[in-house]
C-alpha cells in the first residue's frame, strides 16, 4: 500500500509517441519519476489524455519503471476528488491545461512547469496564469530568461529554479565513419561535397520556417555547394499557413531543399552527423531540445535572437532576428566558409552541456522537489 507521506504524483497532459520512443535518460517527463523513486517515493503519474492510438501502453512499452503506477481519470471531479486525499503527496504539474492548474491547491507541495519561455499575449491568459502561479509553491523554468520573465511578471525569484532538459550527450554524439556519411547523403541523393544544412523538428508556425526558406533562398545567389535538409513533420496546415513544400516551389529552391519528414529517436543522430550546421528562427521556445541535441551531435548554430536562447548561448552561436533571412544567410555563409570558427564554438557549446547531463538534471530535481 503507497505511503502517502513518501508520495510523488507527476500529472501531464497526455502520453504521446515520442515517449515511447525517448531513452530514459532524456525523457524530460519520466526523469522527475526516477528521480523521486531512487529517494524511496511512491511514484504516480496522471494523464489527462491517452495517447489515441494505444490507451493502455504498459510501462514496459513505455520503457517505465514497473513500480510507477499510472492513473486516467475520466472526468474533472474524479481527477479533483483524488487529488483532495493526496494530502502530503509532492504535486509536480506540467503544461497549460486547467487541469494541470487546478494541483496547485492541493498536495502537501506543489511545483510547476509550463514547457514556455513566454508570457501568453492575451491580457486574460495573462491573468489566469498569474493567479495559478501565484498559488503553486514552486516553479521549474529550464532557461534564466524565462525565470527573469516571471520575476517580472510578479512571482518571487525564491519560487523558481532552473532546471534544464537533460540532453542525452552519448546518443546524439554517436559517429559515423567517413564511407557511412557518403552512404547516408547518397540515399537522399546528396553528393559527398554537398555542405548540409540542418532544420530539425515538427513544422508549425511558431518554428517560422519561412524566415530559412528565404535564407536558403537569399544564400542560393552566393554559394550552390549546400543542401537543407528539413527533418520533421509539417504541421503547417495546422495554421493555415502554405507547406514546405509550397513555399519552396515557390522560392523555386527545389534543388537546395530535401524534405525527410519525421524520423526515429533511433535514427536521429545519424541526420545530426551527416550536417554541418543546424538552423533554428523560431518566434519562440521554451528550452528547444533539438538545439542542444545538434550541440551533442558537434553542430554550430545558427539561432534566432530570442531570450531562451540569448540567455544560455552568448558568445558560441551566430544570431538573427527571427524574420530577418538576410541575417540568416549571412551567418549560414561565415560558419561554411569558416572552418576555425565553426570550431571554436563547438568547443564552447560543448562545455555548456555539462549541466545537461543525466546525473546533473536528476540530482538538481532531487533536491528541487525534496524542501
Amino acid at each position: 500500500m503507497s505511503n502517502n507521506n513518501m508520495k510523488f504524483i507527476l500529472v501531464i497532459s497526455k502520453l504521446s509517441n515520442n515517449m515511447r520512443q525517448m531513452k530514459i535518460k532524456q525523457n524530460y517527463h519520466y526523469i522527475s519519476l526516477q528521480a523521486m523513486l531512487e529517494k524511496g517515493y511512491d511514484c504516480e503519474l496522471i494523464t489527462h489524455r491517452f495517447f489515441k492510438k494505444d490507451p493502455y501502453l504498459t510501462n514496459q512499452q513505455l520503457k517505465l519503471d514497473d513500480r510507477i503506477t499510472r492513473k486516467y481519470f475520466k472526468s474533472t471531479f474524479s481527477y479533483l476528488n483524488y487529488l483532495r486525499k493526496q494530502k502530503n503527496a509532492i504535486i509536480f504539474a506540467n503544461s497549460r491545461v486547467p487541469k494541470s492548474f487546478l494541483s496547485c491547491f492541493f498536495g502537501k507541495t506543489t511545483f510547476f512547469m509550463s514547457h514556455k519561455s513566454d508570457l501568453p499575449y492575451k491580457l486574460w491568459q495573462k491573468l489566469v496564469l498569474k493567479f495559478f502561479l501565484k498559488r503553486f509553491d514552486y516553479i521549474k523554468v529550464s532557461n534564466p530568461h524565462e525565470k527573469q520573465t516571471l520575476i517580472k511578471f510578479g512571482i518571487k525569484k525564491k519560487k523558481i529554479e532552473v532546471i534544464p532538459l537533460v540532453i542525452d550527450f552519448q546518443h546524439f554524439s554517436k559517429k559515423l565513419s567517413l564511407r557511412e556519411k557518403t552512404l547516408f547523403k547518397s540515399s537522399y541523393s546528396i553528393s559527398p561535397q554537398k555542405k548540409v544544412i540542418l532544420q530539425f523538428s515538427n513544422l508549425r508556425d511558431f518554428k517560422n520556417p519561412k524566415t530559412i526558406l528565404l535564407a536558403i533562398k537569399e544564400l542560393s545567389k552566393i554559394r550552390s555547394d549546400f543542401v537543407l535538409l528539413i527533418v520533421g513533420k509539417d504541421l503547417m496546415h495546422e495554421s493555415g499557413n502554405k507547406s514546405i513544400n509550397q513555399m519552396v516551389k515557390e522560392l523555386e529552391i527545389e534543388n537546395f531543399v530535401v524534405q525527410v519528414g519525421p524520423v526515429s529517436h533511433n535514427d536521429a543522430p545519424k541526420y545530426f552527423q551527416v550536417s554541418d550546421l543546424f538552423v533554428n528562427s523560431s518566434f519562440s521556445e521554451g528550452q528547444c531540445i533539438t538545439v542542444y541535441e545538434a550541440v551533442a551531435g558537434g553542430l554550430p548554430l545558427c539561432l534566432s535572437s530570442i531570450g531562451s536562447f540569448t540567455s544560455v548561448f552568448n558568445d558560441s552561436v551566430l544570431f538573427h532576428h527571427s524574420t530577418d533571412y538576410k541575417k540568416l544567410a549571412q551567418n549560414m555563409h561565415k560558419y561554411l566558409s569558416n572552418t576555425s570558427l565553426m570550431k571554436d564554438h563547438q568547443k564552447k557549446n560543448y562545455r555548456i552541456l555539462d549541466n545537461y547531463s543525466y546525473g546533473v538534471v536528476k540530482e538538481k530535481l532531487q533536491h528541487f522537489f525534496i524542501k
